[in-house]
């Protein structure tokens, strides 16, 4: 089974970066979960966020989720603002 490989750049980061084209694969490496379909550069959920609740990455909120995201889920201006 193929992982996606990703970045965490922060211990607080909610979200990981991915970083491959592999948008089949539905684990990132580690095990976690990871929805199919996120495009290489894009954001995945590394825990589960309440509407409401900060997207952290890079060990500061760069948005707010706009709804809730579960973990593994594709964060992006769908959920995200």
């Amino acid at each position: 089974m193929n992982e996606r490989r990703h970045i965490i750049v922060h211990e607080a980061d909610s979200v990981a970066t991915v970083l491959d084209a592999d948008t089949q694969a539905t684990l990132l490496q580690g095990g976690l979960p990871c929805a199919a379909g996120i495009p290489f550069g894009h954001k995945v959920a590394l825990r589960d966020m309440p509407c409401g609740a900060p997207v952290v990455k890079y060990g500061v909120a760069i948005g707010v989720a706009t709804q809730a995201i579960a973990q593994g889920e594709h964060v992006h201006v769908h959920n995200c603002r």
